[in-house]
């Protein structure tokens, strides 16, 4: 059963959003704020702080400029909060194999912290965004009820982690959202997602190459994960309490040899070139569960995504998708700035915080 913020905790709740300037946290502090939610973002900034732009405006949103690393800052952002969605983490098989230290602190021994720390300060909800990657290779369609398969250190570090939640869900109330691949357009854009990136080159270089083809995957647009997100926060805890579920759409699991067919659909000039790789991950995913118990069914499409990007580049919206700062694996390549000296907590209520918290942590 759903329920409104209100009936399912006491006031105007606030929800943590750790990693909330990223391409998912960033979509996702939004739509909390248009639903009537107090929102705090706590981020170490590592891509930057133009996908906060304009939150500064909100009355009910503050900032933690800060790292998961950092037990003081992750108090000060927990201080005082209903709930948390656990989104700062190194994301992606290819940013994670870039340093193996740097991403089992991050993303193994942070969040256990991280969890700990939540539970021993009262917060009542937990929410955290695993990913079907666990699953790595399977011939079958897979559930919430298969057994974990990894083949990537990104993914055995989610396993990881989901191991740690079940161990504290007697304590506070916990929910796994195992995301398929994400795609579409955010304040924060990403060109390192397979379904994005085969449209900008589409669109852009008039060229996809595709390795392999035949791989399995499922895929779910970045809003309808900030949707999923939401009904985990909103829904009773005597129902989600230590619960796993899938998110994405039984429709949209697709090969990456169809995703490019896709993309040539829409720009029918764009050349394909097939190249070989091993890659063992190959998944099919059911979602029946999340649709049952959270009413939750995806409502974008992978054929809106690819619109979605191609508009974004005709408009000049994006200007170079090569950038960078639409990389996770190449930030991390770049090297991720050390643990600040102390936390910087920001309440935004000018125009200029944001900024000045992104000027902060790079001095």
């Amino acid at each position: 059963m759903l329920q409104s913020p209100r009936s399912v905790f006491p006031i105007r709740p606030r929800v943590l959003i750790v990693g909330g300037a990223g391409y998912i946290g960033s979509v996702l502090a939004r739509r909390l704020l248009d639903d009537g939610y107090q929102v705090r973002v706590f981020d170490a900034l590592f891509y930057g702080a133009g996908s906060l732009a304009g939150l500064e405006k909100q009355p009910w949103f503050d900032l933690v400029v800060g790292d998961t690393r950092d037990p003081r800052a992750v108090d000060e952002a927990l201080a005082n909060v209903d709930a948390v969605v656990h989104l700062g983490e190194l994301v992606g098989d290819p940013a994670c194999a870039v340093d193996l230290g740097l991403t089992h602190d991050i993303n193994v021994l942070a969040t256990r912290r991280l969890l700990r720390r939540a539970r021993d300060l009262g917060v009542r909800r937990f929410v955290y965004p695993s990913s079907c990657s666990v699953y790595g290779a399977n011939d079958q369609i897979v559930d919430e009820g298969s057994a974990p398969n990894p083949v990537s250190l990104y993914a055995e570090c989610k396993v990881a982690a989901e191991e740690a939640i079940a161990q504290v869900s007697g304590d506070m109330e916990t929910v796994i959202l195992r995301l398929s691949t994400v795609y579409g357009i955010s304040p924060r854009p990403r060109f390192d997602l397979v379904v994005n990136l085969f449209a900008a080159r589409g669109i852009v270089d008039r060229r996809i190459v595709v390795h392999g083809g035949d791989q399995w995957r499922p895929f779910v647009h970045v809003a309808d994960v900030a949707d999923a997100m939401v009904k985990a926060i909103q829904a009773d805890g005597s129902v989600v309490n230590g619960g796993v579920f899938n998110v994405g759409a039984d429709t949209q699991n697709r090969t990456i040899g169809e995703l490019a067919e896709m993309v040539r659909l829409r720009v029918p000039d764009a050349e394909l070139q097939v190249a070989d790789i091993d890659d063992q991950r190959n998944y099919r995913v059911s979602f029946d569960h999340i649709e049952k118990v959270l009413g939750f069914k995806a409502s974008r499409t992978i054929e809106d995504g690819i619109a979605e990007i191609q508009g974004a580049i005709e408009t000049r919206r994006i200007r170079d998708y090569r950038d960078a700062r639409y990389s996770n694996v190449r930030t991390v390549r770049s090297g991720l700035p050390a643990i600040p000296a102390r936390p910087t907590a920001i309440r935004v209520g000018g125009t200029s915080a944001v900024s000045d918290a992104e000027a902060q942590l790079a001095g």
